[in-house]
């Protein structure tokens, strides 16, 4: 199956939602911020990672990483979509939404949008 949307998820995103969507759908691209800029990056840095390559971020850093997302929209700078998950919502029902997500996004669907779980 091709998805439209990749996965960007940040260093503190909850590991086992994301082997648990894997395993469902395990031909997902999905990639961590710590494999490809290290421990400790700014989150202006992982959104300009994000941006380059066209990943929805996952997060649940709601504290300053939507901060950051909207300064980029305003400046006019690429930004691929952020995805804010609160804690407090069960893995099962954020490997649902992520599901959704994944299946029946369209190709820049989330571009310059801020998103919040849950969906509904």
């Amino acid at each position: 199956m091709a998805y439209a949307v990749s996965f960007l998820t940040d260093e503190d995103f909850d590991q086992p939602i994301m082997s648990g969507l894997l395993l469902r759908h395990p031909s997902l691209d999905v990639v961590r911020v710590i494999d490809r800029l290290g421990i400790g990056a700014s989150d202006p840095d992982v959104l300009t990672l994000a941006a380059n390559e066209s990943r929805l971020l996952l997060t649940h850093d709601i504290s300053t990483m939507q901060r950051f997302a909207a300064e980029r929209i305003t400046h006019c700078l690429p930004m691929a979509g952020l995805l804010e998950v609160p804690r407090g919502l069960t893995r099962k029902q954020v490997i649902d939404d992520l599901e959704l997500i994944a299946t029946c996004s369209l190709p820049g669907e989330y571009e310059n949008r801020i998103l919040f779980l849950p969906l509904v």
